[in-house]
């Protein structure tokens, strides 16, 4: 977590702008960042595909990264 916490601090979106330059916008980013998760049918084991997703999981580098890039959206299956 605190890895995360001072990525949050010190990277740049692709925009050139930071992801959160004081302690209040970190701690925006991470509301929106779990509201996100929470919304997730995957994340939250709703979809009934995986259910281990859990706290130290979502800290990792990677993960956290997928989850920002959005790679967890709900997405519709299209018909065929």
């Amino acid at each position: 977590m605190r890895a995360r916490w001072k990525w949050v601090l010190t990277a740049k979106k692709r925009n050139g702008q930071p992801y959160a330059s004081s302690r209040e916008e970190a701690i925006d980013f991470f509301d929106r960042f779990f509201g996100y998760v929470s919304k997730s049918d995957f994340l939250t084991g709703r979809d009934g595909k995986w259910t281990g997703c859990n706290l130290g999981w979502l800290m990792t580098e990677a993960k956290f990264s997928a989850v920002i890039e959005g790679n967890y959206d709900n997405r519709e299956l299209e018909a065929a």
